[in-house]
């Protein structure tokens, strides 16, 4: 994971090279991130808690592999940490952008493609989610949403989905 080979790209997202991860952070090379959110129909976020920091982040997230799609690298990170195996017309894209954002060794620069999955989860209990990667997962409605936004409990791009695209379908 931490030696892997991911796209760089230029402004306009067109792979323009390849580097390993702890250089694309260290040299701010702008590369490629996808965001998945988990609602449930009766409207509650499934969230997870990062281990390296102790914040709310979305359902699943992490880097696009070299020569693997947006919609690709969701299906796997759902895989990976939550366990959840879905199809790719499950996916719901809802926005493409670049977030850049201060790092302990560097710039974090990338373009993140971000979905909704609706699934209908009943508690955090029937997730299998990765226990060397996430500290927990949580399933929260809006007030707790609120609450942990009001705190500063969400990593950056965590908070920026949870207003622009969570909340208003809460």
């Amino acid at each position: 994971m931490e030696n892997e080979t991911l796209p760089v790209v230029d402004e306009r997202d067109r792979v323009i090279g390849s580097s390993n991860r702890e250089e694309v952070h260290s040299k701010g090379l702008l590369h490629r991130e996808v965001y998945v959110v988990v609602l449930t129909p009766d409207k509650k976020v499934l969230l997870q808690v990062r281990k390296d920091n102790g914040k709310f982040d979305h359902s699943a997230g992490g880097h696009v592999k070299m020569g693997e799609t947006y919609q690709e690298a969701a299906v796997r990170e759902l895989e990976e940490e939550l366990g959840l195996r879905v199809d790719p017309k499950e996916l719901q894209f809802v926005e493409k952008r670049v977030f850049r954002t201060k790092k302990k060794n560097g710039w974090n620069n990338r373009f993140a493609t971000i979905f909704i999955l609706k699934r209908n989860i009943k508690n955090e209990d029937t997730i299998n989610w990765n226990r060397e990667e996430l500290k927990r997962v949580a399933l929260l409605g809006r007030n707790e949403v609120e609450e942990i936004l009001k705190n500063n409990l969400t990593t950056t791009s965590g908070k920026y989905v949870l207003e622009k695209h969570v909340l208003p379908l809460m």
